[in-house]
């Protein structure tokens, strides 16, 4: 990947965090499928077991839109 490449991959993950609820599990899995370098693949993975999945305590994906406007 070329460096504006990464930058532009790595400032989509950073803004998850304001994608409406119901729209960040989708966006995250799509990320994920286009980590194509070993360092890339650590951080998704490390996003997934820690703030998409974590282990300690489980977070339910809200049941419809996000009615927080």
């Amino acid at each position: 990947m070329e460096r504006a490449t990464i930058y532009h991959y790595l400032r989509q993950i950073m803004m998850l965090p304001y994608l409406p609820a119901n729209h960040i599990e989708r966006a995250f899995e799509e990320l994920y499928q286009r980590a194509n370098t070993d360092q890339l693949r650590s951080l998704v993975i490390y996003m997934e077991r820690q703030w998409m999945n974590p282990p300690i305590f489980d977070i339910p994906s809200p049941p419809g839109p996000c009615l927080v406007s």
